[in-house]
This record gives C-alpha cells, structure tokens and sequence, in this order.
C-alpha cells in the first residue's frame, strides 16, 4: 500500500517543525493537487528548486511528489496563464497530479539540518549554533572546532574539494592557521558580526556583496561558496529522514541541473 504524500513529509516536519521558519518564509506545501492526508504517493523527487525542468523530471519518472527545499512560493499568484516560470510550474503539478512540498529556513534551523550537515562534512567538533533562536538547540548558522590547527589556505583547498566548489570568493586571509570555523549554508551575511563574537577565524557563507567582504576588518576570513554549493547536502538529510521512516520506497534525486548561477573559469 502507498504511503500517502502527508505521509511522506511527516519525517521532515517532525525533524524540522514549520514553526521554525523565518517570519517571512513560506515552508510546507506549495502545490497540492488533492487533500495530502489521502492522496497516495508514487515517489519523491528531492531538490534544492523545484524549477519547470524538475517537474518535467518527476512527470517522466512517474513520482508525484516533488520536495525542495526552497519555497516556489513568496507572493499570492494571481492568475495561471503561463506568463511566469512559477504559473507553468503550478499548472503543470496541477495537470499532473504531483505535490510540491518546501522545507526551507526551518531546516536551516534544524539540529541536523542544513547548517550542522555542512559542519559535519567539513569536519568541524563540538558544534552549536551559531544565533540562537527561542528553541534550545534550534537557530541560524552553526560554529565548531577541526580536530586541529591547519594552514588557512590548506583549509580552504580542503573546503573546496569537500563541497565540489567549481570556485571560491574570500576576503583577505585574516589569519594563518583556522580551527574554530562558522558556517550558514546560503544567504548569511547578516551573521558576518556574530561569527566574530564567536571566536570564528574563519566563516564559510554565500551570497556575500564587495563591501560585506570589508566587514571582516581583518578579524576572521571570510568565504563564499555559494549558495547552491552551500545548501545542496539538504538532500541527503531529506532522503535519510524519508528512506528511515519509509523503507524501499522510490526516493529520486533530481538528476537536471538546478542551480540557478552558472561558472566560467579563466
């Protein structure tokens, strides 16, 4: 018997509550082509985005329900006659019978979300958050420790292998060693100060501007990875919470690009 599509996302809200949430974020359900708690589930497409080409996807490889973690979302659409890639997006999920379901700065905010994932593969101990937020243990950004003092510029090589980062952006390097190292997967300029109160030498980051770079008055490194190549380990807390609660059910990586920024080195 199918789960049903509430089913399915019922790991991920247990893990990360939607009360969670920014204020002006818009977590949960997106689309929902008939009522979750009755609508069986032929399978998930994860996804950072859910874009027109992932929905393609998941029509092809007949899975109806699509789980990313940016919302589609974030002003009342108006009509649905195809002038807007989210209007195609909607009235195609529609059309097919497919789901769309966000969980965004609430996994952010997660233990174990978005922010302690990207520590963890950096390498990163005794970590915690980075702003707290009402909830103990809950909030913005995560700080921890390496095993060990390295080279600043080493660690930044490792950094860049680790996530598969086709480039990097850094202020000035402010220190010649790092070991206590502050992460925000995504926009997190606003925790530029925070981090330095926190002892960080270095704060890994994106969508950094020129002059948030002066910030770093030298005190700490700062670093762009950017936003997609910050965020994107999202999918394994996604698949990991889904195949747990609901073992051999079709979990799908979307395999068409979604990043929405594109490189050229040289």
């Amino acid at each position: 018997m199918k789960p049903t599509l509430s089913e399915v996302i019922e790991p991920i809200e247990e893990a990360a509550p939607r009360g969670w949430q920014e204020e002006w974020d818009n977590t949960g359900w997106q689309v929902a082509p008939g009522d979750p708690e009755q609508m069986g589930c032929s399978g998930v497409l994860l996804s950072l985005d859910a874009t027109e080409a992932v929905v393609d996807e998941a029509v092809r490889e007949g899975l109806n329900l699509v789980v990313c973690h940016h919302p589609l979302l974030f002003r009342g659409v108006k009509r649905l006659v195809g002038a807007t890639a989210v209007e195609r997006i909607v009235a195609r999920a529609l059309q097919h019978g497919i789901g769309i379901y966000a969980a965004h700065t609430n996994m952010d905010a997660a233990p174990g979300g978005v922010n302690f994932r990207l520590a963890e593969r950096l390498g990163l101990r005794q970590t915690r958050v980075l702003v707290p937020g009402a909830v103990p243990g809950v909030g913005l950004g995560c700080v921890g420790e390496l095993a060990e003092e390295v080279p600043t510029e080493q660690f930044l090589d490792h950094l860049t292998r680790t996530l598969g980062l086709p480039c990097l952006r850094h202020s000035a390097i402010a220190t010649d060693s790092v070991r206590r190292v502050a992460v925000c997967g995504g926009s997190g300029s606003e925790f530029i100060e925070a981090a330095g109160a926190a002892g960080a030498q270095l704060y890994l980051t994106a969508d950094l501007k020129y002059h948030d770079f002066q910030r770093a008055e030298g005190r700490l490194t700062l670093v762009d990875g950017g936003h997609f190549e910050t965020e994107r380990q999202i999918l394994d807390v996604f698949y990991e919470l889904i195949s747990k609660k609901i073992p051999n059910f079709a979990i799908h990586r979307a395999a068409v690009p979604s990043n929405a920024v594109g490189y050229r080195i040289g």
